[in-house]
């Protein structure tokens, strides 16, 4: 928007509403002003989850804002405004993702106002999955408004994350282990009143033929009083005759329990609704088969390490497997699937501290079972070091040096004995920094061999460890 119209706006909006816009309670004080120019995506003002924003936005000016979920939820926009009443009294919020695709859920994010006064307080809730979002508000016919958005997020404590709408991608639901969901309000060509839904799947298996207990919860908004399903479904998604449907009808909450024989075979539960319903969800699945427990690992303890590799055991659990993760950043990476109750990492950085994380698991027909995660840490020795050079030019002295060690590392640890085996008159030196890699050795007897070895040290929580030895060197001194 062009400064000038900028500047009429403001005079505008303060010789038609004066005093009545200052008793406006929704504009206040505390909340965070838009920032001119936000016309675009790439210029977005910043909006955090829980704010609120007061903004001023004239005919063809789109105020655009930027916020970010960490969590999956429920997101809600409440706006009150006051728009021009001497023209047409309409604006309308868009919410898009970070590709700069509409969220449409078939609603109209339309906000009105009554000609009398101007004023209009709306709200709007999309559920969302974590990701980037713009907020955008635009007035249309000549008008101007004066507005401040209030947001809200409710999590919904998602289980699994997105997508899951194939049967390949059907997230595994284990007896016994309640889990958590929400229908997604995006669509990104959503026609209003086609038969489109969105829909979760999950896949459990049976062993044998055995009666199952599925037992749902369902909150919702009950602002379009759509229907919500839950439904028993093969691999091609279609409900057989001896399966069973379940709709919720138009309550706001439904705790149910449905029981039903099932033969052997894997089977596919889909939770459905309209995308405009905001619902959350849970589910448990209980059979009277015997659900198969897996202990978490104990008793983790590390019993070997060198400068680039740690090794560590556990107690064995029977008939179990583990996965073994390392951190890396700010999330874990695989490292190793094993049977056996150790494992060694390597190709590790000398002298450095790293956080693991291990489970055990079993299989149980075609699924697999987990435990909780376990967690604990490990460190690599520092590295080696070598002497590449002695030497004696004055009685008494004997300069040495060595190469700068590898990945980190504190300082070295020099010795000075009169035997290869550093049993007589030996003489220890501490060198700090790992950038030193020189010491001069004064006072030894002359004319006598001296023999002299390095390591490297490093402290790590408190704990000194050291590197390997170097080869031993000798020297006559003047």
């Amino acid at each position: 928007m062009t400064k000038w119209k900028r500047m009429l706006c403001f005079l505008m909006s303060f010789l038609m509403i004066g005093s009545i816009f200052t008793g406006f309670s929704a504009f206040a004080a505390d909340v965070t002003n838009e920032r001119e120019s936000n016309n675009y995506f790439s210029s977005a003002n910043s909006l955090p989850i829980g704010n609120q924003i007061k903004g001023r936005s004239c005919y063809n000016d789109k105020d655009f804002f930027v916020f970010t979920l960490s969590k999956a939820g429920k997101v809600t926009f409440t706006v009150n405004a006051y728009v021009d009443r001497y023209y047409q009294n309409e604006a309308e919020i868009r919410l898009y993702n970070a590709s700069y695709e509409e969220v449409e859920d078939g609603s109209n994010h339309l906000v009105f106002y009554e000609d009398r006064f101007g004023y209009a307080r709306d709200s709007y809730s999309f559920m969302l999955q974590p990701g980037k979002y713009y907020l955008c508000m635009e007035v249309f016919q000549d008008s101007y408004a004066n507005y401040t958005i209030a947001t809200k997020f409710t999590a919904s404590n998602q289980t699994f994350k997105e997508p899951d709408a194939y049967a390949s991608q059907a997230h595994t639901l284990y007896f016994g282990q309640r889990v958590y969901g929400q229908l997604d309000s995006y669509f990104p060509s959503f026609d209003e009143g086609s038969a489109e839904r969105e829909y979760d799947l999950y896949k459990f298996t049976l062993n044998s033929r055995q009666k199952i207990t599925l037992n749902y919860t369902m909150q919702r908004d009950l602002t379009y009083k759509k229907d919500f399903t839950v439904k028993l479904v093969d691999k091609y998604l279609e409900t057989n005759y001896d399966m069973i449907e379940i709709e919720s009808g138009e309550e706001k909450k439904v705790q149910n329990n449905v029981s039903i024989t099932l033969d052997k075979g894997t089977y596919y539960i889909m939770v459905s609704g309209n995308p405009q319903d905001l619902v959350m969800y849970s589910l448990l699945l209980t059979s009277a088969q015997k659900p198969v427990t897996v202990s978490k690992p104990s008793g983790l303890k590390t019993i070997s390490r060198t400068s680039t590799t740690i090794k560590f055991s556990w107690n064995k659990i029977s008939g179990a497997g583990y996965q073994i993760q390392m951190k890396s950043a700010s999330s874990y990476k695989s490292v190793r699937t094993t049977s056996a109750n150790s494992c060694t990492v390597s190709n590790l950085q000398p002298g450095t501290a790293y956080s693991f994380r291990i489970r055990a698991y079993k299989k149980s027909g075609s699924q697999y079972v987990y435990s909780s995660w376990v967690s604990f840490s490990g460190c690599t020795l520092p590295s080696s070091v070598k002497i590449t050079k002695l030497s004696s030019t004055k009685k008494g002295i004997v300069q040495t040096t060595w190469s700068k060690a590898s990945g980190n590392a504190d300082g070295y640890l020099i010795y000075f004995a009169r035997d290869s085996k550093f049993t007589k008159s030996v003489s220890k030196t501490t060198v700090s920094g790992k950038s030193s890699v020189s010491y001069t050795k004064k006072g030894l007897s002359s004319r006598y061999t001296y023999y002299v070895k390095v390591r490297t040290y490093k402290k790590i929580s408190g704990k000194t460890y050291y590197g390997a030895w170097s080869s031993v060197k000798s020297i006559k001194v003047r």
